[in-house]
């Protein structure tokens, strides 16, 4: 099963419990000390042209934009996708 899922995502890799440890040591260590309001994802790349990924991005990215001091410039872009 693990040679299946790795051939599904970019990285050829299945990600393991030590994968996510990785990313949460490097959360809590100095070299993401000016890391602000990101999303981590650990996935090997699985997100990668993911149709719900960008749905949900595009969501939110229009959400923000709702609230944009350029009501024209906001318009322009959520019409770009």
């Amino acid at each position: 099963m693990e040679a299946s899922v790795a051939a599904s995502v970019p990285l050829n890799v299945a990600s393991g419990p030590d994968d996510i440890a990785a990313s949460a040591m490097f959360c809590r260590g100095d070299g993401s000390r000016h890391v602000t309001g990101e999303t981590l994802l650990t996935d090997a790349g699985i997100h990668l042209g993911c149709a719900p990924s960008k749905a949900r991005w595009l969501n939110k990215t229009r959400k923000h934009l709702q609230n944009f001091s350029s009501p024209r410039l906001a318009a322009i872009l959520i019409k770009s996708d």
